[in-house]
């Protein structure tokens, strides 16, 4: 097994061991804490979940959380939008129920104008 193939098997094992130790609903709290907590802090929920969401089950687990509408209005802050972007996509991935729920909490008006934005 090479070096790179070490670390990701490596990498995926400890993605596992957050989701099964409970962390997906204590990352959907951060994000759903609003002003109480930093935007930095709720970028960093917003990318673990991003990176959860890698797996079929955890996109299950994650959307039942209740992450997805906060995903939705994290589209708006410019410093955390990529993160929200890549967990909403990354959940759609190959859930149709997750797809229904995230154009239902208006992802779809937030992330088109900056799809078709001309280039200045």
């Amino acid at each position: 097994m090479t070096l790179v193939a070490r670390v990701a098997n490596s990498y995926n094992k400890q993605i596992f061991k957050i989701a099964r130790a409970g962390a997906i609903v204590c990352l959907v709290r951060l994000l759903l804490t609003g002003i109480d907590i930093s935007v930095t802090l709720q970028g960093v929920a917003a990318s673990v979940l991003w990176h959860l969401a890698a797996d079929g089950a955890n996109r299950v687990k994650i959307a039942a959380a209740g992450a997805i509408a906060p995903l939705v209005r994290l589209l708006s802050s410019t410093r955390v939008k990529q993160c929200a972007t890549g967990s909403l996509l990354t959940l759609a991935y190959g859930n149709a129920a997750n797809k229904v729920k995230i154009i239902d909490a208006g992802a779809m008006g937030r992330l088109l104008p900056a799809c078709c934005r001309q280039p200045q």
